[in-house]
C-alpha cells in the first residue's frame, strides 16, 4: 500500500520540472518525495503487533498508538535532511572554490552527452525522425561537431 501509494507521488511529481528544478532521472520524485511520503506512512500505518514483535517503535496513528511513530519518523527525515543537504553542500562548495563545477559554455549548450561520451544519450531527441522529435528542444546542436572516438585521436 506504502509503494503503491509513493509510485502515484512519483508519476504525479511532474511539476519538478515545470519548476525548473534539472532531474532528468528523477531522483527527485522517486527517492526524495516518494522517500519522505513513504517515511511518514510508516508512522500512521505501522502494525502495533508487528512494530513490537520486531522492536521497531510504536503502532502507527491510525493503529491506535498515538503520535509517537510519526514523531520519531519525522525526526528521522530531518536528521537525514540536515545531514545530507550540509554534507553535500560543503562537498560542492570545496569543489566549486578549488577545481570548480561548471562545465564550458559550449560543451554545456551542446550537451555533456556529446562532449564527455561522444553520442546523445536520449539519440531521440536530436536525430531527426519522421514526426519531428526534437523540435522542441532549445538546446539542440545547431552546428556539426565533431568528436573524436575514443583512441581515434
Amino acid at each position: 500500500m506504502i509503494g503503491f501509494a509513493s509510485g502515484i507521488v512519483v508519476v504525479g511529481s511532474l511539476f519538478v520540472e515545470k519548476i525548473g528544478i534539472d532531474d532528468p532521472v528523477g531522483a527527485i520524485a522517486a527517492h526524495g518525495m516518494s522517500g519522505v511520503r513513504g517515511t511518514l506512512s510508516l508512522g500512521f500505518l505501522a502494525v502495533p503487533k508487528l512494530a513490537d514483535k520486531l522492536a521497531t517503535g510504536k503502532g502507527g496513528l491510525f493503529y491506535g498508538g498515538g503520535f509517537h511513530q510519526l514523531g520519531t519518523q519525522a525526526v528521522g527525515l530531518l536528521a537525514v535532511g540536515a545531514f545530507t543537504f550540509t554534507l553535500s553542500f560543503g562537498i560542492l562548495l570545496l569543489f566549486k572554490v578549488t577545481v570548480g563545477i561548471r562545465t564550458d559554455p559550449e560543451h554545456e549548450q551542446m550537451g555533456l552527452d556529446v562532449s564527455e561520451h561522444g553520442m546523445w544519450g536520449c539519440p531521440e531527441f536530436y536525430i531527426p525522425v519522421p514526426g519531428g522529435y526534437g523540435t522542441e528542444h532549445g538546446h539542440l546542436v545547431t552546428q556539426q561537431v565533431r568528436v573524436p572516438a575514443a583512441g581515434l585521436e
